[in-house]
């Protein structure tokens, strides 16, 4: 008798471009509105996945992941978790704050060159403080969702986070790692012990659409 394998296939998206990312801030914890391009971007995903039935949804608490989610199941029956070890990385004092004010600051050099050396003096958090929580939430879900699609919507950092696990990368690559665009999608499929990444920061949605 052949054993069946149940496979779940993880749909990692991050959430739309929002008024901060256009101007340049830092959101981290905080959070500011879906720009138009980016409800138009969820929608688009939304629409590229229209035949994917999705058993479940987790998104981070912040407020611009929760409306991406929205955007992308739109009418469909599908139960939204609120997970909050998938928020973005805590950057502290500097949540809402303008890059350009920073990026010359000791701390954010090292913040880029450094990742495995970042000690966040400004009271947030470190790159292995944020991986441990987020491939914490990863694991709980892939425990109690043996097989399926699971819809998990996310933010840039937290993404690549969660990517340097799947890849088996130490944390000090994380910059090195393609980009995490916004309403990319990253697809994984698991068994919970063997992991294949299928599809990565795809955004085929949008190119199609320009």
């Amino acid at each position: 008798m052949v054993r069946r394998i149940y496979m779940t296939k993880l749909y990692l998206v991050r959430h739309g471009q929002t008024e901060w990312n256009i101007i340049g801030r830092i959101q981290g914890w905080g959070n500011s509105d879906l720009t138009q391009e980016g409800i138009d971007s969820a929608v688009l995903l939304g629409e590229r996945l229209r035949n994917t039935d999705f058993d479940i949804a987790f998104s981070s608490p912040t407020k611009r992941a929760i409306d991406t989610t929205r955007l992308i199941l739109r009418d469909r029956n599908v139960e939204i978790k609120e997970e909050p070890d998938l928020r973005e990385l805590g950057y502290g004092s500097w949540d809402g704050e303008f890059l350009k004010n920073i990026r010359d600051s000791e701390e954010f050099i090292e913040y880029k060159r450094n990742p495995a050396l970042y000690k966040a003096e400004n009271g947030g958090e470190t790159f292995l403080q944020l991986q441990k929580r987020t491939v914490s939430a990863i694991n709980r879900i892939i425990s109690d969702y043996k097989s399926g699609n699971v819809l998990i919507v996310s933010h840039a950092v937290a993404l690549r986070s969660i990517m340097l696990y799947f890849e088996n990368l130490p944390i000090d690559k994380i910059w090195d790692i393609p980009p995490i665009r916004n309403t990319s999608m990253t697809l994984i499929e698991t068994d919970g012990k063997n992991s294949k990444i299928i599809l990565y920061g795809d955004i085929s949605h949008l190119k199609e659409n320009v």
